[in-house]
């Protein structure tokens, strides 16, 4: 009994510790796992790099997330907003690169004289030295191919009835293409006002939609001066024109005000609205829309056409209120916008008109407020100018200021000598013309290559049948 006794005993301890024995094994080598399989896996990492980088020539690699997951400690949230404002800047980038290559290319196979000429706009009688033309032949052909401008205006003793104006759009932007190989600019004032050059002749009446009116005061709705810039930019698309000088996107201070009857209105969320949508309608018809006249002219009680002029309200003022509805095209895509010609003294206290204005045109306009496009100055002939300053001093300073076109200097030629001068003795920098010449010409790519109207007329027979006075 005893005997049986103590070899149970002897089994129960020999098993035990074996038990204990197995324990402390398996123990053992979990704590060495533990040790191990990081250095394991930092090995089978080392080793995928090394197959990986011996394999790369030969065949493409499987991409690392296929076949290694990210250790979660080592992983970081990505900033959404930067990557996003990153991939933004590089798509901006090529986009300036790629269009920048193109038009370098062209600016730099012109003369200083192509290049001089393409800053101005001015009428067909100022091209042409006739006293009213109203019609296009040799002699327009002569001229352009002499005197490469950038742009033509048309008032109302160039427009006739709808054959004769878009048989002359039509030759005059025909001859500028096979001459310079560059298209005019073609613009008219066609406001949706008393000042629309084409809806107030009656020769026009039938050839106009029905929704076309002569102001576009009144409470329009967004969508009912929509139509109405969309129809005007319609009949002037068909006519041969590419650039309206509208909207006047002028805040109207009152009763007093010179614009009343040529704004939209005197609330400037209003009037923002109004012109946007103005402009949306004359983009989606194929026609550049211009803005007019900024910083804003609503305050004014005179015209600068006839007499200088001083906006002296204060400049948070006019940059809350009378700038406004031009920020609002600025934001969408306004390709056009007009320096009024009057003098704002607390925002510049020099008393120079807007036009000849640094702070305003390139300091606020340009720098402060982003504009891209191109902004042209108003008539220079004009007698708030053209009373004060030379053609020649007046161009210098206004380009020099900023403006990037320069809408009918009193004398061309003297104007165009002046800024010619200036820009060959160093007074105008290279600078400053290629960044005139590069929003010239960006805008002028945007023109479709239907530029010029079908029609069935052919050219005029010589200068003569131009020359005719109306």
């Amino acid at each position: 009994m005893s005997e049986r006794y103590d070899k149970h005993r002897r089994i129960v301890r020999q098993r035990t510790i074996m038990a204990v024995c197995v324990i402390l094994f398996v123990g053992t080598l979990l704590i060495a796992g533990i040790a191990f399989v990081p250095r394991a896996v930092d090995a089978i990492k080392d080793s995928f790099k090394e197959n990986t980088a011996e394999t790369e020539v030969a065949e493409e690699p499987e991409t690392v997330e296929e076949v290694l997951p990210v250790a979660p400690e080592t992983f970081e949230e990505p900033d959404v907003d930067e990557l996003m404002n990153r991939a933004e800047e590089v798509i901006n980038t090529d986009e300036a690169e790629e269009v920048d290559t193109q038009i370098q290319d062209k600016i730099s196979v012109m003369t200083n004289a192509q290049r001089i000429a393409q800053l101005f706009f001015v009428t067909p009688e100022t091209l042409t030295g006739v006293d009213a033309a109203t019609a296009a032949g040799e002699a327009t052909r002569a001229a352009l191919s002499e005197n490469q401008i950038g742009g033509l205006i048309y008032f109302s003793k160039n427009i006739l009835d709808p054959a004769q104006l878009k048989e002359m759009l039509y030759n005059t932007q025909s001859y500028a293409l096979s001459e310079n190989s560059l298209p005019l600019f073609l613009g008219v004032d066609e406001e949706g006002t008393s000042v629309s050059r084409i809806a107030s002749n009656e020769a026009f009446g039938e050839e106009l939609p029905e929704e076309t009116g002569r102001t576009i005061s009144g409470g329009l709705s967004p969508e009912g001066v929509y139509n109405v810039g969309n129809n005007i930019g319609k009949y002037l698309k068909n006519y041969g024109f590419n650039l309206d000088f509208a909207p006047v996107a002028d805040v109207s201070s009152g009763d007093n005000s010179v614009m009343k009857n040529r704004s939209f209105g005197s609330d400037a969320d209003y009037v923002s609205d109004m012109a946007v949508n103005f402009s949306l309608g004359l983009k989606d018809a194929g026609v550049f829309a211009c803005y007019k006249h900024f910083p804003g002219f609503g305050r004014a009680e005179a015209n600068t056409d006839f007499e200088s002029i001083s906006i002296n309200a204060i400049s948070e003022e006019i940059k809350s209120i009378d700038a406004k509805p031009f920020i609002a095209g600025i934001e969408n895509g306004v390709n056009f916008i007009m320096i009024t010609n009057a003098g704002y003294p607390d925002i510049d206290g020099s008393g120079v008109p807007a036009c000849m204005s640094e702070l305003i045109v390139t300091d606020y306009l340009k720098n402060e407020l982003g504009f891209k496009g191109i902004v042209i100055t108003d008539a220079l002939n004009a007698k708030a100018i053209a009373d004060k300053y030379m053609s020649g001093e007046a161009a210098v300073a206004a380009f020099k200021a900023g403006c990037d076109m320069l809408l009918m200097p009193a004398d061309y030629e003297e104007a165009y000598e002046a800024v010619l001068r200036a820009y060959e003795s160093g007074d105008i920098s290279n600078e400053r013309l290629e960044d005139a010449l590069t929003r010239i010409l960006t805008v002028k790519k945007e023109l479709n290559a239907d530029i010029v109207p079908e029609t069935d007329q052919t050219d005029a027979d010589d200068g003569e049948q131009e020359e005719e006075v109306e």
